[in-house]
């Protein structure tokens, strides 16, 4: 008996046979979902004049998309193509955490011996990064197809997980580190570790777009009125004392846990 479980059981090779075809499964489904994706951005683009430079403003309707259920809001927003404006102070402040990360990043990669390249702001398909971090072993690139990792900066309390799993749904090979520095946060997210998170993210989106695309009736009582907002002096003192602080307590860590997860990943 024990010996024809043996003889009856896979062998290595059997296996290995096995895993490439569920990963070849997992890909080819993947990719269809994604390509449903971009024909759901486009036919809601087409209907809403959705076009930045010719192409279809896909973060923006997948962000619209991810944050409400009700069909009626979703096309006031849509129309108004507009989103709540924020006191410059903290795109200020989120620069000056984007170029001090970048340079602590480049000086400590370099001490480490690798050759990097870091580009702030960079586009990707899904949205846009703080940081896109692509060290190359071999010598400076702009992509890798073994590594990228994002850090999102929030100088801030909101946050928009939508907004996150975006950055991740085209690229299982894509990491994303989440910097909250008032709060003194890091997240880390791995595409691949969390893919049925992201499929099924991905398969809500396309269902919520679908049924716009369908419906017949479009109307809701709700306000979608955007406001714009500014702190006042004591709020001001508080964000830029938060800031400060979370800064000079939490960059050193930030910059050696990301390094450790790049140095990590590619050896």
């Amino acid at each position: 008996m024990e010996k024809t479980l043996i003889e009856n059981s896979p062998n290595r090779e059997t296996i290995q046979i096995m895993k490439k075809e569920n990963e070849l499964k997992t890909t080819n489904a993947w990719n269809e979902t994604l390509s449903l994706l971009d024909y759901v951005c486009i036919q809601i683009a087409d209907r809403y004049d959705l076009f930045s430079k010719g192409q279809p403003r896909k973060a923006m309707i997948l962000e619209i998309l991810a944050k409400n259920a009700c069909l009626g809001c979703l096309n006031k927003e849509l129309k108004t193509k507009s989103f709540q404006r924020i006191d410059s102070i903290y795109s200020e402040l989120h620069q000056l955490a984007a170029n001090l990360l970048v340079e602590a990043l480049h000086s400590q990669f370099v001490k480490n011996g690798h050759k990097v390249t870091i580009a702030t702001e960079a586009s990707i398909k899904y949205g846009t990064a703080d940081i896109l971090i692509i060290p190359s072993l071999h010598g400076i690139s702009i992509h890798s197809n073994k590594l990228e990792i994002i850090i999102e900066i929030k100088t801030g309390f909101s946050l928009s997980i939508s907004q996150l799993l975006r950055y991740l749904i085209d690229n299982n090979r894509r990491s994303l580190i989440l910097w909250r520095i008032r709060n003194q946060q890091l997240l880390f997210l791995n595409a691949k570790e969390i893919e049925e998170l992201l499929m099924q993210f991905v398969k809500m989106i396309i269902a919520r777009g679908e049924r716009l695309l369908k419906a017949s009736e479009i109307d809701c009582s709700h306000s979608t009125e955007t406001k714009n907002w500014s702190p006042n002096s004591q709020q001001l003192q508080e964000t830029f004392s938060d800031f400060s602080r979370g800064i000079v307590e939490t960059l050193p860590f930030v910059v050696k846990f990301i390094v450790a997860k790049f140095e990590q990943e590619v050896n």
